[in-house]
């Protein structure tokens, strides 16, 4: 692993239809649609109020980003997911799919604590392909008031006013009582 460089992801701005190369590699959402569904609800509780174009949206931009990924990840996923619907079954009798939201979310918790590096890896990249399923489309970081900006924080309104402000820099300032 160590030396193996990684591709960065490109968003599409519109669903895609297939990869750079004109072929679609085989979905990987579609035979775990519902786990994968159930937790984005969970990291992202914006997904619950979702429609079925929405989550087309979410699906194909997390489709695009794994689809330049390689087939052995797309596979872990798809094993994450089943493993996580299934995992449940001793702790609650039902799938991850038939929880609560406080239920999910409190599998989710503990599965990131897990002494098994494997599975807190799995939570935190299907909790990431979650964040990007919702927060990737452009109406919602429109909604949130995303405006990313190569420049960084620099830009933001908020960087301008500071460094007019009265207090700007007072973080160089010991704090009361930590002496001078």
């Amino acid at each position: 692993m160590a030396g193996t460089k990684i591709a960065p992801i490109r968003l599409p701005s519109a669903p895609p239809r297939a990869t750079v190369s004109g072929m679609s590699p085989k979905p990987v959402l579609r035979r775990v649609r519902n786990t994968f569904r159930a937790v984005v609800q969970t990291v992202a509780p914006r997904a619950t109020a979702f429609e079925e174009e929405e989550w087309a949206w979410a699906e194909s931009l997390v489709e695009d980003a794994l689809a330049q990924r390689p087939k052995r990840v797309r596979r872990q996923v798809v094993r994450f997911l089943r493993l996580l619907d299934l995992l449940t079954i001793p702790w609650y009798g039902w799938t991850f799919t038939g929880l609560s939201d406080g239920q999910r979310l409190r599998v989710l918790r503990a599965l990131e604590r897990s002494s098994i590096p494997l599975i807190r890896r799995g939570v935190w990249g299907v909790r990431t392909l979650g964040f990007l399923a919702v927060y990737g489309q452009e109406d919602i970081q429109a909604r949130i008031g995303y405006r990313p900006d190569y420049r960084g924080w620099d830009v933001r309104p908020e960087a301008a006013s500071a460094a007019t402000h009265p207090h700007a820099g007072a973080e160089d300032e010991p704090e009361p009582g930590e002496g001078a």
